[in-house]
């Protein structure tokens, strides 16, 4: 416990014990060697031989100006007023005999116990003393009262600037941030994959995508941070590993944890986890196809683990005042031409369920196939990547409703596994020249 306030409750504990004396007693204190065991009984308050009854009457400006420190002393702060609190302690007990004027009668002792012939004076003492009590507790309860309130006061201001710096902090944060900068979009929570490797850092000086993360010596598959045009930074997997590596992948179905039946917005913004099953987002994939020559290659599974590829040496994404109308062709692989064969998909706007585009009459290919997935339907065509994840079926899947292409297999059998990527036609030729 701090000394300083030791030595404070110390003084008032022996200013209130001297008080608890005298009530309790209720004999005048006397000097030293004098005592009353051999007087005769009777009422202190018509003893004429006691020394208290010699004192002159107390001023009552003294009685004020004591009774006005008390108070200050017992409400102020006991640390930063040590002395102040201790004195006042000692004042009151002080008060409490002065503005008596006389010490209290003994417990179970009256007037009818007097000598013969001898009429006590009434003691109107006891009264005074109770309500000279009774008033300075009345006062020190209404101070009381009005400090708990300003201490509330103070209690609210801190708790509003608490919240208010938890809420500077966590807007500095570069996670925060990030997060603020691609909403909404796809997210950046990962997921939980089968052989999924390792995230690797992002270099200081985001890369136009992911070929040249490539050429700067990165390669292992993962997420890193792009920027396909001046103030516009995006988050993308980069797969370093297929066919050459360099490729940033804009589209991946591989467990059906996220749904594809998904509205033009979000089909603008983009969906899912870049680590999991995703859509990079229309606006995104404009922006890395515009900035020249690029190929497609889309890689596939089924069930049976069996795998195929198509390659597209042009692929171009228009913007959305133009419907991002699809530009394909040059294909090669080993999956078939499902996307430039008899009905093509080069030429084609998007559609999503709630914006037919397709050049369909009379009905809405978003809505009707490909499980309501957003596709680029001319026709209705030959692929729908975007459908729903039909787990197994074989080749009695509802028809053109799952992750189809007819071409490689036929429109009654969703594939287990597809993505799309691209990269540079250049990569090639300049990463042997590296």
């Amino acid at each position: 416990m701090c000394p300083v306030l030791v030595l404070q409750l110390s003084a008032i504990a022996a200013a209130l014990c001297a008080a608890q004396l005298v009530l309790t007693a209720g004999q005048p204190l006397e000097p030293a060697g004098t005592s009353t065991t051999d007087s005769p009984q009777h009422s202190w308050c018509s003893q004429p031989a006691s020394p208290w009854s010699q004192l002159e009457p107390v001023p009552p400006i003294t009685l004020l100006v004591i009774r006005f420190v008390s108070v200050v002393g017992l409400v102020s702060n006991p640390i930063a007023n040590p002395q102040v609190s201790a004195i006042a302690a000692a004042l009151c007990a002080a008060q409490l005999a002065l503005t008596a004027g006389q010490p209290l009668e003994p417990a179970g002792t009256g007037t009818t116990d007097h000598p013969a012939g001898h009429q006590a004076a009434p003691c109107p003492c006891g009264a005074g003393m109770r309500q000279q009590h009774d008033s300075l507790m009345g006062e020190v309860t209404k101070l009381s009262e009005k400090t708990d309130l300003q201490l509330e006061g103070i209690h609210d201001s801190i708790r509003r600037l608490e919240k208010l710096l938890l809420s500077l902090q966590l807007s500095s944060t570069p996670q925060h941030q990030d997060q603020t900068k691609e909403a909404p979009g796809v997210q950046d929570t990962p997921t939980s994959l089968p052989n999924t490797p390792p995230r690797d850092k992002t270099p200081e000086a985001p890369a136009e995508d992911c070929s040249q993360l490539y050429r700067r010596g990165y390669r292992t598959s993962g997420v890193f941070t792009i920027s396909p045009r001046a103030g516009a930074q995006f988050r993308i997997w980069c797969d370093m590993e297929t066919a050459g590596g360099g490729w940033s992948v804009i589209q991946r179905r591989v467990d059906g944890s996220v749904p594809f039946n998904r509205t033009w917005d979000e089909y603008k913004w983009g969906f899912g986890t870049v680590e999991g099953e995703f859509w990079l987002g229309n606006d995104k994939i404009h922006q890395l196809t515009d900035r020249g020559d690029l190929r497609l290659r889309v890689d596939l599974q089924d069930w049976e683990g069996n795998a195929a590829y198509a390659e597209y040496n042009t692929f171009r994404l228009s913007d959305e005042r133009n419907k991002y109308r699809l530009q394909i062709y040059g294909y090669s692989g080993t999956a078939g031409d499902a996307m430039t064969g008899s009905d093509p998909n080069n030429g084609a706007p998007f559609s999503t369920l709630d914006r037919d585009n397709d050049g369909h009459t009379g009905t809405s290919c978003a809505q009707r196939y490909g499980g309501q997935g957003g596709w680029w339907f001319h026709n209705c065509g030959q692929s729908y990547l975007n459908g729903r994840y039909l787990r197994a079926c074989g080749f009695a899947c509802p028809y053109a409703q799952g992750v189809v292409w007819s071409v490689w297999k036929n429109f009654h059998y969703s594939l287990q596994q597809a993505s799309m990527k691209v990269r540079p036609n250049n990569f090639q030729l300049s990463h042997n020249k590296n």
